[in-house]
């Protein structure tokens, strides 16, 4: 969050990436995946660092703070989309195509199933990685599970608890 005199406030930082990652692990346990839309179509930066009441054009230094703050963006959805096995719609100027292929994408998948030896595996979330030899095979899949699947009145008490404190 960037306070009024372009100083950025990082104080929720830590509390904002375990909500990202426990509502990440939460999307794989119901084994949704995200396809987040970046609804501001097609961006151009540099037009949008300009201010009508300045006399002269955006210096450097806020053309280049208008592109990181853009590029926060698109990457937060490439990483949320990754995580769960989706994909990120952005820069497009018509939001349709984004639903479509979204939906299109949902037609045709495939299942991995592996079977986890709960003597030998710890609890919590574990790491997950497919690989495949065909040449030109695009693969997207969650990045982990959680072993074994939470128990859903601890979630919505957990859930609770984080709600009543958070800062954000």
């Amino acid at each position: 969050r960037q306070t009024r005199n372009g100083v950025y406030d990082i104080s929720q930082v830590s509390e904002a990436i375990a909500l990202d990652a426990y509502t990440t692990q939460l999307l794989n346990t119901a084994n949704i995946a995200m396809y987040p839309v970046d609804a501001r179509g097609l961006t151009n930066t540099a037009f949008d660092a300009i201010d009508p009441g300045h006399k002269y054009s955006p210096t450097y230094a806020e053309k280049e703070r208008r592109n990181l703050a853009n590029q926060d963006v698109l990457t937060t959805f490439e990483r949320l989309a990754a995580g769960t096995g989706g994909k990120p719609c952005y820069n497009r100027p018509v939001l349709q195509d984004c639903f479509k292929e979204a939906l299109e994408d949902s037609r045709d998948y495939y299942m991995v199933g592996f079977y986890v030896n709960s003597k030998t595996t710890k609890n919590g979330w574990h790491k997950l990685q497919i690989k495949v030899d065909e040449k030109g095979a695009n693969v997207r899949s969650r990045n982990g599970f959680v072993f074994p699947l939470p128990d859903p009145g601890q979630n919505r008490e957990l859930d609770m608890n984080t709600a009543v404190r958070s800062l954000l």
